[in-house]
């Protein structure tokens, strides 16, 4: 069996060859498949990767990466602080409609910033405001999140390499 020492020389040899231009076709596209699957570290395999666009420069990436998750990671935690004040609200009226028979008073339906609530078309206006504020903040969360899923696909259609991924 050959080890990972000797697959390394063979590739670095492959590498130096195409480097040199003194690749065929046929071996040129079998040094794409074997750097497409291969496990082992070494500059000389980052730079043929790179140079046969099969990865981006470290600091592009990097950049590309850092950039996308600063703006989502705000939206995203906007977002879901939003959500889960709703959701927690909402199950709160809920509760206190349940347990309204175990008040003392026996007719207050909700409590809202300390204050009882008697009415039941209040109690149920309350609810239905929060519920069409979550449907909005999940509205505007699904076409901040398609705009990332354009700018990312934007991305991948400006990607140029002559190597087909799928031939593999």
């Amino acid at each position: 069996m050959v080890n990972n020492k000797d697959n390394l020389s063979y590739l670095l040899q492959e590498i130096d060859r195409y480097f040199d231009c003194l690749l065929t076709d046929e071996e040129e596209e079998e040094l794409r498949k074997k750097l497409v699957v291969t496990k082992l570290n070494h500059h000389t395999i980052d730079e043929a990767k790179a140079l046969m666009g099969f990865r981006v420069p470290e600091k592009a990436r990097k950049r590309k990466i850092d950039g996308f998750s600063e703006v989502f990671r705000y939206k995203k935690v906007k977002y879901v602080a939003v959500i889960a004040a709703i959701m927690t609200l909402t199950g709160l009226t809920g509760y206190l409609f349940q347990l309204n028979n175990n008040f003392v008073s026996g007719d207050c339906l909700a409590f809202v910033n300390g204050k009882c609530i008697r009415d039941e078309d209040a109690v149920m206006e309350i609810i239905f405001q929060n519920m069409s504020e979550l449907e909005q903040a999940t509205d505007e969360m699904k076409v901040d999140f398609i705009d990332e899923l354009d700018d990312l696909a934007s991305a991948t259609e400006d990607y140029d390499s002559e190597f087909n991924l799928s031939d593999i």
